[in-house]
């Protein structure tokens, strides 16, 4: 019996997707340790570590074992032996791994995603190939998602505060950061001073916190550089939730402030700015870091002079949220985001190819949409960054779809 080519690739693409889903898996991540062991085993959303970015991770971490494995196996076969491989990172990270997180929402996730794989297995030419009538029904759905994303995404962005009690820390030494090593000499909210420790009136300050304009200052004598972020001022609440951060990294000031998709259990913004004014010894510099003009602001200053960093509020953040590990927004931002709304948009844009529709008017519409979005929400007009990657997505899958039909025939 001559080898069965499909069987051959069905093999070696499974053991990709075993060595990605280890390499992403088992390894120890003692930062989160702490976090990881105030959470209960059989939480599934909210837990408070960022749940449903993981969850998302986790099924299309195990999308392509399902898919590959169902080229070798039958479809109940492939996904029982991805409940075993699931099953398998879930006790390996328990037992030995220190700072994971194993959890039923993983089994369930991961076994989700495998099973979506495998339905991908055998359903593909449908959902790549579709005839124009079901594509046109494909194109609106996935239409409709793409504008749900930059809904929610422009929504979300704003600063989320929980209504607990509040403790202001200075120069604190916490277990997932480093520690910072200069002079904290005064730290205001507004220009309301911020004490060390717990607030007798945590309402006021998420008051402060909650305008439209607010700015995080600290008076500081620099320390050494940073291997990790090292806090200079922060708060906390009693539930040990960050609900935000201004401090050093490297030699450079970062700042992240609680916003909704944190709330939703997404990963933080961290603005970054990469290097701080020249200063010497015993110099004083005023860091601030905040929120003003539907933008996440960084400044510094010293007796050289200062710098500012701007990072607008933008549709096309979810990205940052969505990452595996901790994204700096810094000037290349919009270039990411244009990405990330190109690339959400390509099945939309084929699948209108695929129904008829011209490339180029599907690119125009999808930066009307960006822009009428963008003005609806009061957010600030999207960068050319994110037009051009917006509009590269719509013509790219649009073309490829009308010629994918001459493909077919």
């Amino acid at each position: 019996m001559a080898p069965n080519p499909r069987s051959g690739w069905g093999i070696g693409l499974t053991l990709l997707a075993l060595a990605i889903i280890g390499w992403f898996t088992l390894r120890p991540s003692p930062a989160d340790a702490e976090a990881a062991a105030r959470v209960a085993w059989t939480c599934l959303f909210p837990c408070g570590d960022q749940a449903l970015r993981d969850a998302i991770l986790n099924v299309a971490l195990f999308v392509p074992l399902g898919l590959a494995a169902a080229l070798v196996l039958s479809p109940l076969r492939a996904l029982l032996l991805s409940v075993l491989v699931t099953a398998t990172v879930e006790f390996i990270q328990f037992r030995y791994l220190l700072g994971r997180d194993p959890s039923l929402r993983d089994l369930l996730t991961n076994t989700l995603g495998a099973g979506l794989g495998i339905l991908l297995s055998t359903h593909w030419r449908t959902l790549l190939f579709p005839a124009p009538r079901p594509a046109a029904c494909f194109t609106a759905v996935g239409g409709l998602g793409w504008l749900a994303a930059l809904l929610a995404t422009g929504i979300l962005l704003r600063p989320s505060l929980p209504q607990s009690v509040y403790w202001g820390q200075w120069a604190p030494e916490l277990g997932q950061f480093d520690t910072w090593r200069g002079q904290l000499l005064a730290a205001e909210v507004n220009g309301w001073p911020l004490p060390s420790g717990r607030l007798a009136d945590s309402d006021h300050l998420r008051r402060l916190l909650e305008q439209d304009s607010v700015i995080v200052s600290a008076r500081v004598i620099l320390g050494p550089p940073t291997a990790d972020i090292a806090p200079i001022v922060s708060v906390f609440d009693s539930e040990q939730r960050e609900i935000f951060v201004l401090g050093q990294l490297g030699e450079g000031l970062v700042f992240r402030i609680r916003t909704g998709l944190r709330a939703a259990e997404l990963g933080e913004q961290t603005l970054l700015l990469p290097r701080l004014p020249a200063s010497g010894a015993g110099d004083t510099l005023l860091l601030q870091g905040g929120v003003a003009g539907r933008a996440w602001i960084l400044a510094a200053r010293g007796p050289a002079g200062g710098v500012v960093r701007r990072v607008p509020f933008s549709l096309g953040l979810l990205w940052s949220g969505l990452l595996p590990f901790r994204p700096l927004l810094g000037e290349l931002a919009p270039v990411w985001s244009g990405l990330w709304l190109g690339v959400l948009l390509l099945p939309a844009a084929w699948w209108a190819g695929r129904a008829g529709a011209h490339g180029m008017a599907f690119g125009l519409g999808a930066v009307l949409a960006l822009l009428l979005v963008s003005r609806v929400l009061g957010l600030p007009l999207p960068a050319p960054a994110e037009a051009l990657g917006s509009l590269a997505g719509g013509v790219a899958g649009g073309w490829h779809g009308r010629r994918s039909r001459r493909w077919r025939a």
